[in-house]
């Protein structure tokens, strides 16, 4: 599900959008999300459900919340 849903934006390509603007708002170290473990499940959720800066909300008629928990447990190694 993070490769359908999250890497389109969030990916090492270069320009993805989502990580460009995590590079320049929060750092190199912080770029990646495939690179950290210490998300709070939560905090995905809701930036996922209603969108965060320039990031868009995604409703379940989008993203159905079996495909957010999928990457939920994957950002966060959680089965």
């Amino acid at each position: 599900m993070f490769q359908r849903w999250c890497v389109p934006c969030h990916g090492t390509q270069p320009n993805a959008p989502g990580t460009l603007r995590l590079r320049w708002n929060r750092g190199e170290a912080f770029a990646l999300l495939e690179q950290h473990r210490d998300f709070d499940p939560a905090y995905i959720a809701d930036s996922v459900r209603r969108g965060r800066g320039e990031k868009p909300a995604f409703r379940p008629t989008e993203i159905a919340d079996a495909e957010l928990a999928a990457v939920i447990g994957y950002l966060t190694k959680r089965p």
